[in-house]
């Protein structure tokens, strides 16, 4: 009789899609919170990272009327959206939540502006508005410092989910447990975490985006865990695959973490940033397990934008060249490990929520190589040492800028440098 109940419990179980419950649903398939305090985009930011999502994205027109709709009814003017402006065109701007480039816009002429630092975007809600009401418009944001970045109201997106209540943590249509809940805190290896996930028919946590990992992380926040195990196991060579079956489209190893370790662990204590760091899979260490719940009706697909053709580059390197940061990204100086020969120039964009963390791997030359923020401030100027430990250098804001110039006497042994660069 207990194994035909244990049958039981693993079979899929359907339910309705919901909201978390101080969010609103719009359009059966939006979760959004208005916040009606005026702040700086970064606080907006911060705050929507911190309630697991990002601030909102519009992907067409219906959308964004009922948005406007919704929120007419308060005081504001405008409000913060989630969409980082890197140039004066609406295939230049990129939605927070990495679903692409804004292929649907509604931005009131002449903007997206790009002038004067006019980084981030607001919606126009007030009513009073005449016939901008609904529209876009660019604006300064990032610093803190400057008198002409604009402060206002902000309106947060988390992930719509399936109502399911035996979840420890239930997000984006999963559920987690933590091993704090399944086996009241007890550390274990990872074969044996894998089987006490089994026993809820979930598997050690596969994570597919940074705002996943953001939002596992925040899970922790104000424990004593400062490690866990996720359901990643050595491929082949240096790579890792899910345990779970999934792809692998998403990963955030530490650039100077050592691979050769057949599990991976996530830092997830409090002065960390939810990196990933190769370990021994007999390490006995808190973990967390994740299952699909299996809803009554789906989420009605929302059309995402296409991701935009990167630039053209010169190799490997990516000298002279813009990254955009969806993912992790590497550049070196040119040509890539050898002699360098070509002063290098590299813009660095990561979405809105983010700030960046450039790692250098490998540096073993005499050039010089200097990190400028977003507003032309030298934040890293490294020169006159040709062995250099691994070090990384974190971003304030989005967007930087680095640049590499050769020694003038460049040895044989001169191979330049090698960095990561990753959303943080």
């Amino acid at each position: 009789m207990k194994s035909i109940l244990l049958f039981l419990s693993l079979l899929p179980i359907a339910y309705g899609i919901v909201c978390r419950s101080d969010y609103t649903m719009i359009n059966g398939r939006l979760c959004l919170k208005y916040y009606p305090i005026a702040v700086p985009h970064s606080a907006a930011e911060k705050q929507c990272k911190l309630d697991g999502g990002t601030l909102f994205t519009v992907q067409n027109a219906i959308d964004n009327r009922a948005i406007t709709e919704w929120i007419s009814a308060t005081n504001a003017q405008q409000v913060w959206m989630g969409l980082s402006v890197f140039g004066d065109s609406p295939l230049l701007s990129y939605w927070d939540d990495n679903s692409g480039v804004a292929v649907y816009n509604n931005f009131h002429p002449p903007y997206p502006n790009e002038g004067f630092n006019s980084h981030c975007a607001a919606l126009l809600v007030n009513a009073n508005q005449g016939s901008t009401r609904g529209q876009w418009i660019s604006s300064t944001c990032n610093n803190h410092n400057n008198t002409l970045a604009l402060q206002g109201p902000f309106i947060c997106q988390v992930p719509p989910t399936y109502s399911y209540s035996p979840c420890d943590i239930n997000y984006n249509g999963y559920c987690y447990w933590r091993s704090q809940v399944l086996v009241n805190g007890t550390k274990l290896n990872q074969a044996q975490a894998a089987a006490a996930c089994a026993q809820r028919g979930a598997q050690l946590v596969s994570i597919h985006s940074k705002m996943e990992n953001d939002f596992i992380k925040l899970q922790y926040r104000g424990t004593t865990i400062q490690n866990i195990f996720i359901g990643a196991v050595r491929n082949s060579g240096l790579t890792y695959k899910w345990a779970d079956g999934t792809f692998w489209d998403f990963s955030y190893i530490h650039p100077f973490s050592n691979n050769s370790n057949p599990c991976l662990m996530m830092s997830v204590d409090d002065g960390s940033i939810g990196l990933w760091f190769g370990v021994d899979c007999s390490q006995e260490l808190d973990f967390l397990c994740k299952r699909k719940i299996s809803p009554t009706v789906t989420v009605p697909e929302q059309p995402k934008s296409p991701a935009k053709i990167p630039p053209a580059i010169l190799d490997f390197s990516n000298c002279n060249s813009t990254l955009v940061l969806r993912a992790p990204n590497m550049f070196s100086s040119n040509p890539y490990n050898s002699i360098p020969t070509t002063y290098c120039s590299w813009r660095l964009l990561a979405l809105g929520p983010y700030q960046m963390g450039i790692f250098f791997n490998s540096w073993i030359t005499n050039g010089v190589l200097d990190i400028y923020d977003e507003f032309d401030n030298n934040i890293g100027h490294f020169a006159g040492t040709t062995n250099r430990v691994p070090f990384y250098v974190i971003t304030p804001f989005n967007i930087a800028r680095v640049t590499f110039a050769p020694a003038s006497y460049v040895s044989d042994y001169d191979r330049g440098f090698v960095a990561s660069v990753l959303p943080i």
